[in-house]
């Protein structure tokens, strides 16, 4: 089983119906899990789509902790993260994002350019605490009612 990250964007057979603020996505079969999108409106376009969770992307160097910038979180998983962002990231490149819940590692395991600079980047957890990934998936699904 490949286990790479890949979001699809579009919502297969809505029927035009409308789209639930909190859906879990029908297993891929190259996933080792289900993912949770945070997408409103998944029929939106990438390069126009609002919506997601805001974090910051950091990176140590030796032991100096700074800020790349930041991204806008579009899918959760126990595994990894979707997220979109004008930062130039690399597959291999380990990055912390910083949520309100805390931080997290991830390595960068997809790339796929949007619009321009904007690109759309998959990432695994580097950190296998399993507990501490789904904790903060229920902490972001309240968050999309607002």
């Amino acid at each position: 089983m490949s286990k790479h990250e890949e979001f699809v964007h579009f919502e297969a057979g809505s029927g035009g119906q409308a789209v639930s603020e909190v859906e879990l996505e029908p297993q891929d079969n190259r996933r080792e899990h289900q993912r949770f999108s945070l997408r409103l409106n998944p029929r939106v376009p990438l390069a126009l789509a609002c919506d997601g969770i805001r974090v910051k992307i950091l990176k140590t160097n030796w032991f100096l902790v700074s800020q790349l910038g930041t991204a806008s979180v579009k899918d959760l998983s126990i595994s990894g993260v979707g997220l979109l962002s004008s930062v130039a990231l690399v597959i291999g490149q380990h990055i912390c994002l910083e949520f309100e819940q805390g931080k997290f590692w991830c390595e960068v395991t997809r790339t796929h350019r949007v619009q321009g600079r904007l690109n759309f980047f998959g990432a695994r957890w580097l950190d296998a605490d399993t507990t501490k990934v789904l904790a903060l998936i229920h902490s972001v699904r309240p968050q999309l009612a607002d």
